[in-house]
């Protein structure tokens, strides 16, 4: 017995194990038919992003690894439902990648529909992208260990990395496949700049901004090509492209970006301080952009 997870198999044992949990969330009402709870713009968006994902994953030549979302897994939740689920939830959405499952608050985006697009690319590849998971025996439970960059402990001390780097790759993913087929996401109306949800991480965005045009930059390379890279390797999971970090930011470059993001799981610090840390990890990287532009200028 085998389940298949972005074509990553487990053993036996915790196939079982794994089976178990996912059957237990269903028999909770999880799991809906196709069409059950959604609104026809809804049910298009989850068919349409799986179209175009399909078509990014041949494109980088990895169209063996992608599965389609079961749209029976996407839930789209009024207020009360997604609150009850979730008590206390303060966020627009929980990702349970490992059983490829999404539930999506669709109250939050009853101001501006267009950002539901946008949301839903991001979570739909955080759900395509590269998952192993950890078989915890004593708790008979599976558990994310992997999921694109991230690397995840499910330990009580943050001992998670790369968390704040994986959500930047997926928000600058998401926002050029909005704007690649955005023809097809908006088939009736043309949404303006005005419209689009561009990022739900604007300061993990700029660090891998800043990182993407310092290693082009270093390497007398497009950029373009630097961020195909990182982009293939969320859904690959062949991280190797991360060495790049350290060899043109410098020793310990590597460690800093690991903690980009950590910040968000700290209860104890305020939005504040949480975005003073953020700020200072992309000064550093900004930092060294700049100081090895200089070098290679005056060399």
């Amino acid at each position: 017995m085998e389940i298949r997870l972005t074509n990553r198999y487990l053993s036996v044992v915790e196939a079982i194990a794994a089976q178990r949990v996912i059957q237990e969330n269903f028999e909770i009402g999880r799991r809906s038919s196709p069409s059950e709870y959604k609104t026809s713009n809804e049910l298009d968006l989850v068919l349409v992003t799986n179209t175009v994902l399909r078509q990014e994953f041949e494109e980088l030549g990895i169209g063996d690894l992608f599965e389609d979302i079961d749209p029976s897994r996407i839930h789209f939740l009024d207020k009360d439902e997604y609150q009850y689920q979730f008590p206390g939830s303060k966020g627009d959405a929980v990702n349970v990648s490992h059983l490829g499952m999404l539930e999506i608050n669709r109250n939050y985006y009853s101001e501006n529909p267009y950002e539901m697009v946008f949301i839903y690319l991001h979570e739909a590849i955080h759900l395509t992208s590269f998952n192993r998971l950890r078989y915890d025996p004593e708790k008979g439970v599976i558990l994310p260990k992997e999921v694109g960059f991230s690397r995840i402990t499910n330990s009580p001390i943050a001992l998670d990395a790369f968390v704040g780097f994986n959500e930047a790759v997926c928000d600058l993913s998401a926002r050029r496949i909005q704007e690649k087929y955005i023809k097809l996401f908006y088939p009736d109306v043309e949404p303006t700049d005005q419209h689009l949800l561009i990022g739900t991480y604007p300061q993990e965005l700029e660090v891998l901004e800043a990182i993407v045009e310092g290693i082009a930059d270093f390497n007398s390379e497009s950029p373009v090509d630097v961020w195909l890279r990182f982009y293939k390797a969320q859904f690959t999971g062949d991280i190797s492209s991360l060495k790049e970090v350290e060899r043109v930011f410098g020793n310990g470059s590597l460690r800093i970006l690991a903690r980009l993001g950590l910040e968000n799981l700290n209860e104890n610090l305020s939005d504040e301080q949480k975005s003073q840390i953020k700020s200072e990890i992309r000064d550093y990287f900004i930092g060294k952009r700049t100081i090895n532009a200089y070098k290679r200028n005056n060399s």
